[in-house]
């Protein structure tokens, strides 16, 4: 931090959703602490579904064997198996938690890791929790573009509200077929949503007749007040111990949307917070990066996105860089399995904090008294100044009119005006739902066919100017002169 104290770490876990096929595998065949942990979980799993968790995560180390990808209690298993697994691996770095916040299962990780429910009840209850969702086959969850007041009126009878997770961002849970009419009332008015590929309807009217059965469920475990602080994503408070050691508390966190808006606010209450996301993909990052704050929030993904051409342990490792760029303790023996690197001294020089850009339209040179100019080429820095606004502007200046075009498309959609050339997409806010509302604006701008997919292969202006030139300097291929018939064929004896 600025000040030269530690930043405050508060890791935060996601929920289902952000899953892929092979996840971690690359970090489990490497990191022996992060196969200890999984190997447990699975055999904890195992007692109690009669599955080995492995199977679902690591599909191509086990091609023989046939694992149900749509079962709940499977998905809700394997995600906390990574997210736990993780979390252990990052303490054994020497990254602990200051704090955490779960959105929805994410939650029963933070109660572990916070040591409300022991690693095998918080299992346990995260199976029982599945198995509801199993008995709603057509249930599902659907991001919608839209604030919390501007999606209700639509809602009805038939939906609910499950997450407001952004300003502009929610999810709606209810029945497939209602999501469907949703989305296509919707996109009439220019609106583009998503389903997510997770047959779950949570925090919805469709789990209230099961609500009275959970409680009892809960009941069966004891809860104990939590050891370190985390944030309710039913309040979006910090929790109470007598919330967490309240049955009923973990029915209405099933049922009630999550407040994941006012917890990235709580989490960020103090100054010098890095948020870390310790689960597969970036969702977390990407909705903290997308909430009306007056700077962005310092949050780092332990995982890639699964579009992200690197492997999960070289997007772990960009994360402990990013979080010891940040001030954070990392205990480099063990992240290396080697001696400590040494510091070296270097030689320094003093920040003069003076200005040396010339103002426009001041004169120089001969014939020019030069004294305005020279005043504005030296003058020191006020304290007001943020020299960060003035890169911003000098980056301004050197864009080439394509990046100034789609700069301006970004600017207008994420309602920030400091973007820089080389801001990532996600950091600033981007979502795949904000993605598909910019496509038809940058495709407006050549013939280049620009997909979802580029947002993250080319997640910067400068990238995805650079994509589109690219494209459009192609040379257009002429199908029509390109189809030439056998000249064995003949026209002749066939209908016009």
């Amino acid at each position: 931090t600025s000040d030269g104290s530690k930043p405050r770490i508060v890791f935060m876990f996601p929920g289902v959703g952000t899953q892929y096929p092979d996840m971690t595998l690359d970090i489990y065949e490497s990191e022996s602490e992060f196969r200890t942990q999984v190997d447990l979980c699975a055999s904890i799993v195992l007692q109690r579904l009669g599955m080995d968790v492995r199977h679902y995560l690591f599909p191509s180390r086990y091609p023989g064997v046939e694992v149900d990808r749509e079962s709940v209690p499977h998905v809700l298993s394997a995600i906390f198996t990574v997210e736990y697994a993780l979390a252990m691996l990052w303490q054994s770095w020497g990254v602990k938690p200051d704090a955490m916040l779960g959105h929805s299962l994410g939650e029963y990780v933070a109660a572990c890791m916070a040591g409300v429910l022991s690693l095998p009840d918080a299992l346990g209850l995260s199976v029982r929790r599945g198995r509801i969702f199993d008995l709603i086959p057509e249930g599902r969850m659907m991001g919608v573009p839209l604030s919390a007041s501007e999606i209700k009126p639509f809602l009805g009878d038939r939906l609910s509200l499950g997450a407001v997770n952004a300003p502009e961002l929610c999810l709606v849970s209810g029945l497939n077929g209602d999501l469907e009419a949703l989305s296509e009332k919707l996109a009439q008015r220019g609106v583009t949503c998503r389903i997510l590929p997770v047959r779950m309807a949570s925090h919805s009217y469709l789990v209230d007749p099961y609500l009275d059965d959970f409680i009892k469920t809960v009941a069966e475990y004891p809860l104990s007040p939590p050891t370190i602080p985390y944030v309710s994503c039913l309040t979006g408070n910090w929790i109470r111990p007598e919330e967490a050691t309240n049955p009923g508390y973990w029915a209405r966190q099933l049922r009630s949307p999550v407040q994941f808006e006012s917890m990235v606010r709580t989490a960020l209450s103090q100054p010098g917070t890095v948020l870390l996301e310790v689960g597969p993909g970036n969702t977390l990052c990407t909705l903290a990066g997308a909430q009306h704050a007056e700077s962005r929030p310092n949050a780092i993904p332990s995982l890639r996105h699964p579009n992200d051409p690197r492997t999960d342990f070289e997007s772990l490792l960009g994360a402990a860089g990013r979080l010891w760029q940040s001030g954070a303790t990392i205990d480099l023996k063990s992240l290396t399995r080697a001696d400590a690197p040494q510091r070296e001294s270097l030689p320094t020089y003093p920040f003069q904090r003076k200005r040396y850009w010339i103002n426009r339209g001041k004169a120089i040179g001969p014939g020019s008294s030069g004294e305005e100019s020279g005043y504005a080429a030296e003058g020191s820095f006020s304290p007001e100044v943020d020299p960060i606004d003035v890169a911003d502007n000098i980056a301004d200046v050197e864009m080439s009119e394509r990046e100034r075009a789609v700069a301006g498309i970004w600017r207008s959609h994420l309602g920030c005006n400091e973007i820089g050339l080389d801001d990532h997409f996600e950091s600033v806010g981007g979502h795949s739902l904000l993605a598909a509302q910019m496509l038809p604006h940058l495709r407006a701008l050549s013939d280049a066919p620009i997909k979802i997919t580029d947002f993250f292969g080319s997640p910067t202006i400068r990238k995805l100017a650079a994509l589109i030139d690219a494209a459009g300097s192609r040379s257009a291929v002429d199908l029509s002169a390109e189809v030439v018939l056998d000249p064995a064929i003949r026209a002749s004896g066939l209908p016009a």
